[in-house]
């Protein structure tokens, strides 16, 4: 965790204190070991005897991009409030801001928790009037981009924000939109004499335009929608308003928001 409560119930930032004090979890009040140094994100974490969930298993990663989207919100002059790990009412969000008087919350997902649990949180955040971002990490699709088996988190995710994931950069305030496609391709093969071809399909991920997270999102309403066994549910998505990429033929591509029934006006809600 980013950040801890002093012995007087003040909140206070890793990055900005020292060891040598007493610096307690906000969720269970147990006493929490300071971590600094060199290459790592300054941090807190609990003693190993600690049966606290909060902040267990949060990888460096995590909490390295979570600290530097703050930093980029906190020098919007649009953003009139910006934090991390905010408790609210149902869950607690990765990050919490407010702009042109809207609430936003993003989502590091970098675990691949539930789809139950994504679905139960989009609509929770609904339920408390907040829009909300589930942001994945690029490295792994870098790795071996040709040929991707996404999670069936990304899965739904797709879904959820109608055919992209959003992927952070780790450069500035850019994101990368990612639409799955499936390929059929045929590989020949020479066994024993024989020349073979095999058919087979794989997964690839086609990418759209860099994204900026401060100048190309916006707040949008979602109907809920149920297909076979998959469901997702209504609720306020933070998401880009650009064209679909994918669907371009003749110059005619659509933009997700022309998708009246799926969307609907926030204010009519």
């Amino acid at each position: 965790m980013l950040k801890a409560k002093t012995i007087n119930g003040i909140f206070c930032w890793a990055r900005d204190v020292e060891k040598g004090n007493d610096f307690f979890c906000p969720e269970c009040g147990e006493k929490l070991i300071l971590k600094k140094g060199v290459y790592k994100v300054h941090h807190f974490s609990h003693f190993p005897t600690s049966f606290c969930e909060y902040g267990r298993g949060e990888t460096i990663y995590h909490l390295m991009t979570k600290q530097k989207i703050y930093d980029i919100l906190k020098k919007d002059p649009l953003v009139t409030y910006v934090d991390v790990e905010v408790r609210l009412e149902y869950c607690r969000a990765d990050i919490l801001f407010i702009k042109n008087n809207k609430k936003i919350a993003i989502e590091v997902q970098l675990s691949n928790i539930s789809i139950e649990e994504i679905s139960s949180r989009t609509y929770n955040y609904m339920r408390m009037g907040i829009a909300v971002l589930w942001l994945r990490s690029i490295y792994p699709l870098y790795c071996n981009s040709n040929e991707y088996l996404p999670p069936p988190l990304e899965k739904y995710i797709h879904c959820l924000y109608f055919g992209r994931v959003y992927y952070w950069l780790n450069d500035g305030d850019l994101i990368k939109a990612g639409h799955f496609e499936q390929r059929s391709e045929v590989k020949e093969n020479d066994w024993l004499g024989w020349n073979t071809r095999v058919y087979f399909k794989r997964k690839v991920v086609r990418f759209g335009s860099e994204l900026s997270l401060l100048k190309d999102f916006n707040i949008k309403f979602r109907q809920g929608w149920e297909g076979g066994s998959l469901s997702i549910p209504k609720g306020v998505l933070y998401m880009d308003e650009k064209l679909a990429w994918w669907e371009k033929k003749n110059n005619s591509a659509k933009s997700y928001f022309d998708q009246s029934s799926y969307f609907g006006d926030l204010n009519a809600k």
